[in-house]
């Protein structure tokens, strides 16, 4: 939602001006990490031109894209099912943990979207030569492919488990 892009970016501007914070974990609460959005919603009950509701994605991913540009190491505990926007916003951590029963889909293709917040370059870096396919079959990825295929660099078991984690490795980084 944009209340959640809002959001991100003043967690980021918030994170910024504090020395004392040396790294960053990302979670979600609920069932899911993230399964994405519709950004067809953001047009909301008025006509949004292609070029506005363009400028809205963008607005709501900022925040997430400038997790790329903190000076200090971020680390991504992710659950449940990730879809289109859930796994954009996961792929700009620096290690990334996972439960060992989540799912990874890109999901825009056959949903008529296209996110911003870099997917189309983060998923192709990330999966490497098996993004294509990936992509245009619409495949949903188990964690332990995703793990395989570089996308996740850690499994746990269990949301409780894997956030657990997270903060560990933050430390230690």
């Amino acid at each position: 939602s944009t209340g959640l892009g809002e959001d991100m970016r003043h967690a980021l501007q918030h994170i910024r001006v504090q020395s004392a914070i040396s790294s960053v974990v990302l979670q979600g609460s609920g069932p899911h990490f993230s399964v994405g959005g519709n950004p067809y919603t953001i047009r909301g009950s008025h006509v949004m031109s292609p070029a506005g509701l363009a400028l809205s994605l963008r607005e709501l991913y900022h925040g997430f894209v400038q997790l790329r540009t903190l000076p200090r190491p971020v680390v991504g505990a992710v659950h449940g099912a990730l879809v289109g926007g859930g796994v954009a916003g996961c792929l700009h951590v620096d290690y990334l943990t996972a439960d060992h029963a989540s799912t990874f889909e890109h999901g825009n293709l056959v949903r008529g979207v296209c996110v911003l917040g870099m997917l189309s370059q983060t998923f192709a870096i990330a999966l490497g030569p098996h993004a294509q396919h990936v992509y245009l079959q619409n495949a949903r990825l188990s964690a332990a492919v995703a793990c395989a295929a570089g996308l996740v660099h850690q499994l746990c078991k269990g949301v409780c488990a894997t956030q657990t984690r997270a903060r560990e490795v933050a430390a230690h980084l």
